[in-house]
């Protein structure tokens, strides 16, 4: 990468920040497999107290946690025989009673299940959430793909009764730790809280909440994602904590067919389509561009995006909604950093 491709990105960066689009960012660009920019501006916290952003930064990575641990772990318990991909959901879970969803539909946002509920809300029991997943009335024509939050909390469920495992341990023990993934969790201990990109004033996310045990002033090392947070912490929509270097890595991965963790069979899973309405086209984890790219994004701010064939990466990690989620401009925003960066 040329010095004014990076002076050209670290200045889009820039001005993001001076728009007031998102406090702070961090971002990475692989070209050929191998690191062309890693840089990071802006603070990671404003309130109550002003961090600068760092290379090291943990983020709450939010709906990333979908492709990077929820889809990949399903793909790996299904090479093993433990998830049928097209069996009904409810023959392993039976509290989810409807018997035209599968994990393939759960995966491909084909489910038809609403995009979001607040599922903390009364009667807000964790354990009737897959009672009132399995009851809730198709949102969409059959075949058309409809992202759904609740659709990866199902598969997290699906993982655990399946797998005997909790999912959090499952992509520690098959993925991060593999790939020497020291800063990427759920649940990131106390000490982590510090070096966390700050989200969302509690304050305000507390108006759109109930049944809830008060949080801190400014949420911070702690799961943004209101359902993911009322489940614990571990959850398929959201719940993943990473910082730059390690979705680095893990991008690496990507592009090296997915070894060392993944085997040909689910790489060929998370890369190839496999939902298509005309409108989007998904492969079993991630949204696939026209240009060949494979995207996703994080309600938080965070992004990350790899092309296969090119070997190329890139991630943006954003603090976008603190101290609150009003901001808007960080759609068309990732577009151009992202059309700059695989230039």
């Amino acid at each position: 990468m040329t010095a004014t491709k990076r002076e050209q990105l670290q200045a889009l960066i820039e001005r993001g920040i001076q728009d007031g689009i998102f406090p702070g960012a961090a971002a990475f660009v692989l070209r050929e497999g191998e690191p062309a920019l890693r840089l990071c501006a802006g603070r990671r916290m404003v309130i109550p107290e002003p961090r600068p952003m760092r290379l090291d930064t943990v983020f709450d990575l939010a709906s990333l946690t979908k492709p990077i641990a929820c889809a990949s772990v399903a793909l790996m318990l299904a090479e093993e025989g433990r998830i049928d991909l097209d069996a009904p959901v409810c023959e392993t879970l039976p509290e989810f009673e409807r018997a035209d969803v599968t994990p393939r539909n759960l995966l491909t946002h084909t489910s038809r299940l609403p995009a979001w509920k607040p599922l903390y809300i009364d009667p807000g029991e964790r354990g009737r959430v897959l009672q009132r997943l399995g009851r809730m009335e198709p949102s969409a024509a059959d075949g058309r793909i409809v992202y759904s939050c609740l659709g990866y909390i199902v598969l997290e469920r699906l993982i655990a009764r399946a797998g005997g495992r909790s999912l959090d341990r499952e992509a520690s023990e098959r993925i991060f730790q593999p790939l020497n993934m020291k800063r990427t969790r759920f649940n990131p201990p106390e000490e982590w809280a510090s070096e966390c990109a700050a989200t969302e004033g509690a304050a305000e996310a507390q108006k759109r909440k109930a049944n809830y045990t008060p949080r801190a002033d400014v949420i911070c090392g702690d799961v943004h994602d209101e359902n993911a947070h009322f489940l614990g912490g571990v959850s398929g929509n959201a719940g993943l904590f990473s910082t730059l270097s390690d979705m680095e890595t893990y991008a690496r991965c990507l592009l090296n067919e997915g070894k060392p963790v993944y085997s040909q069979n689910v790489y060929r899973q998370l890369t190839e389509p496999a939902a298509d309405d005309g409108e989007t086209t998904r492969s079993l984890a991630w949204i696939i561009l026209e240009d060949g790219r494979r995207t996703h994004t994080g309600f938080t701010g965070t992004a990350l995006q790899w092309h296969p064939e090119r070997k190329a990466a890139a991630a943006l990690l954003t603090n976008r909604i603190h101290p609150d989620a009003t901001k808007t401009g960080i759609i068309p925003f990732r577009r151009e950093f992202f059309a700059a960066a695989f230039a």
